[in-house]
């Protein structure tokens, strides 16, 4: 293969991956540790809306799921359900929710109940 395809290639490659982590930058890294922020629902009737304070709902959080903060607005969180700018859902009302900054899952214990 000719040298000059071989640096076309490297320079898009290292595009490609430099834009991948300027979106991945976007979501908020939590205070206190090298984990991204996220948050989990503080019970299963959480509304994500589509503005800070808005009536509109978008979804629904899914009970024990985390989900990544993009912005806190300190009322309000902006939400992702993936680590991918395209996952974005909306807002939530940050009393409705607790941040979880650990890589710990959730779940229910057979006594809870």
């Amino acid at each position: 293969m000719p040298r000059y395809v071989r640096v076309v290639i490297g320079i898009w490659l290292i595009i490609s991956v430099g834009g991948g982590a300027r979106a991945q930058s976007d979501f908020v890294q939590a205070a206190d540790s090298a984990l991204l922020l996220k948050v989990v629902g503080l019970s299963d009737n959480i509304s994500i809306v589509d503005a800070p304070g808005g009536s509109i709902v978008v979804t629904k959080m899914e009970p024990l799921k985390p989900y990544f903060v993009l912005d806190d607005k300190g009322t309000s969180f902006r939400v992702a359900a993936r680590q991918e700018e395209s996952a974005i859902q909306g807002f939530v009302a940050s009393q409705e929710v607790a941040r979880w900054n650990t890589r710990e899952g959730l779940h229910f214990e057979n006594d809870t109940f």
